[in-house]
């Protein structure tokens, strides 16, 4: 008999108006579950996710207007009215240290890790002896759970089996992030180029760079526009850098969903889509949802030289993130490819290749695994 998934996200509000790139992880994990026919149910806060129609149909469990340690009380008694099914948890701080004291290692359990939370406070460098404390309690409430761990870089994984963490490797899986919307391929007629920016505006994005270069390369070349569609905390900051400039070539758009997105602005247009990450150490044990969501929709790759990715590929061109130059040197070599279609086609491939259903069989793989 096939066990239950609990897919548990304790953070409060998770769920937002928009898709920023941790919800879009979250989709796609339960509808990869679904894809191999696991039956999941979704514990987290209502608010905001009736915005999301890819899961309307995964069971959610409210945890809305639950507040403080009633929220854990929930989550616990939860697990132990479902004691023989499967648990994946998004590690929280406060849950983590929650579960490790009250229930240890009575359940099937495994970690969800996407980065270091406490290397960084929104670019800042946190002070090193907190740091140090905070990794040094992460790495105990872990080594007290005894749960699997599920991780998305290899950087992560080597930090999480090595130094003040030294977990056991055989408990760790790394899987990327996935593509979970993956559009046919049209044909171009529309032969303006359109540099392009989606997702979350955030202090890890470089968007003054990206600006700079374009203005660069429209010295040049005339039917090119910039384009960024997303939302976020830098929102009203980058606003104001592009009407600062004045390009009339360079626009900002409010958030829309994947399919509003391409639509509107992809759909039998030259479009290369932009992750301009920034020259920050954190971004190493990150996996950008960028990536996949632009293969998904066929769209070549611009990313900076700070973005992991682990797959070399000619739909992929890196530039050096320090330097504007380098990136509109990369513009203009877009500019001029004559073979888009072929791009599309290489985009296309690797959208299918990391489908959020082959990376949930790892996953699922892995759980069932006896040696781990």
């Amino acid at each position: 008999m096939q066990k239950q998934f609990f897919y548990i996200l304790p953070h409060k509000n998770y769920f937002f108006q928009g898709e920023g790139g941790a919800v879009t992880h979250a989709i796609g994990i339960l509808k990869g579950l679904k894809k191999n026919g696991i039956k999941i149910k979704l514990v987290a806060d209502s608010n905001g996710i009736n915005n999301f129609e890819e899961i309307n149909n995964v069971l959610l469990i409210d945890l809305n207007q639950v507040k403080g340690f009633k929220r854990y009380n929930k989550i616990i008694q939860l697990m132990n009215e479902n004691r023989n099914s499967i648990f994946i948890i998004r590690k929280h701080f406060l849950f983590l240290l929650f579960y490790s004291i009250i229930v240890r290692s009575r359940y099937n359990v495994i970690w969800e890790i996407n980065g270091l939370s406490f290397e960084k406070f929104d670019g800042k460098p946190v002070i090193n002896i907190l740091y140090k404390f905070l990794m040094l309690v992460n790495k105990i409430l872990l080594k007290s759970s005894k749960g699997k761990i599920y991780t998305i870089t290899p950087k992560l994984k080597e930090i999480l089996a090595t130094g003040i963490f030294a977990l056991k490797n055989e408990n760790i899986v790394v899987i990327e992030n996935g593509c979970s919307n993956i559009k046919e391929i049209e044909k171009v007629t529309d032969k303006t180029v359109t540099f392009l920016f989606y997702g979350k505006f955030n202090y890890y994005n470089d968007y003054d760079l990206v600006i700079k270069a374009f203005n660069v390369i429209q010295k040049k070349e005339k039917n090119i526009k910039l384009l960024f569609v997303g939302f976020g905390p830098y929102a009203q900051r980058l606003k104001e850098m592009i009407s600062i400039n004045g390009n009339k070539s360079i626009q900002i758009s409010s958030p829309a969903n994947i399919n509003v997105l391409y639509n509107k602005f992809v759909k039998g247009k030259r479009v290369f889509g932009l992750i301009p990450m920034k020259n920050l150490d954190s971004l190493k044990y990150t996996s950008p949802i960028k990536l996949y969501d632009y293969s998904g929709m066929n769209i070549p790759i611009i990313h900076s030289s700070s973005t992991f990715v682990k797959s070399k590929s000619k739909a992929f061109f890196e530039y050096d993130a320090k330097s504007y130059i380098s990136l509109a040197e990369k513009m203009g070599k877009c500019i001029n490819i004559k073979n888009y279609n072929e791009l599309q086609n290489i985009s296309h491939t690797f959208a299918k290749n990391n489908s959020w259903g082959n990376k949930m069989k790892i996953l699922i793989d892995f759980i069932q695994n006896p040696e781990c």
